[in-house]
């Protein structure tokens, strides 16, 4: 039993991504101004790692995503400012402030030009089942998550900073992607 329970903590990023699919139904590019505070702390880190890749990049957006927000399931504010100053947010909230750390960790002109880092809308299935089906509210009809077009690699790239701050689980499953990568 005890090995049973360890195995699924150790292994808990691929046994989610075995069961759970993300299905894209938008996507939303963000260009948002980054609050000066915000600003900072993403500066200091650049200066800190300057030899920091994309995948360092990503790690500290989704820790400093998880270290700023907590989760509510109700309405409230998706604007940076307000988020940071309340420390609350639901699925958009986390998706756009997790676009903006990557976006401003990503500004080298080949990144600009190679990566397209974007708010994306969808649903979530548990091995094909639309699991917002069982969700009467209009609050679980979708989810919205990180999603990342690498043009240099060619790969699409997903994360869910909610499901990163809750579970530490820190890419997802995307589907619908292949081969549609535009060159």
């Amino acid at each position: 039993m005890a090995i049973t329970v360890l195995l699924t903590v150790l292994f808990r990023g691929p046994i989610f991504r075995f069961f759970i699919s993300y299905h894209h139904s938008s996507i939303h590019p963000e260009n948002l101004a980054c609050p000066a505070v915000l600003q900072q702390e993403l500066d200091k880190w650049a200066r800190q790692y300057p030899e920091a890749t994309l995948a360092d990049k990503i790690q500290f957006a989704q820790t400093i995503t998880a270290k700023s927000l907590n989760f509510v399931n109700h309405p409230t504010s998706s604007e940076l400012e307000q988020m940071i100053v309340n420390g609350s947010a639901h699925c958009v909230g986390y998706a756009r402030f997790m676009v903006v750390c990557i976006q401003q960790l990503c500004k080298t002109e080949f990144e600009q030009q190679q990566l397209s880092i974007s708010r994306a809308r969808g649903r979530l299935h548990f091995m094909g089942f639309d699991l917002h089906r069982l969700f009467s509210s209009p609050f679980w009809k979708d989810h919205d998550y990180v999603m990342i077009i690498d043009r240099a690699q060619p790969q699409v790239l997903g994360y869910d900073p909610v499901l990163y701050d809750y579970l530490d689980v820190s890419s997802i499953k995307l589907t619908d992607w292949e081969g549609k990568i535009e060159e």
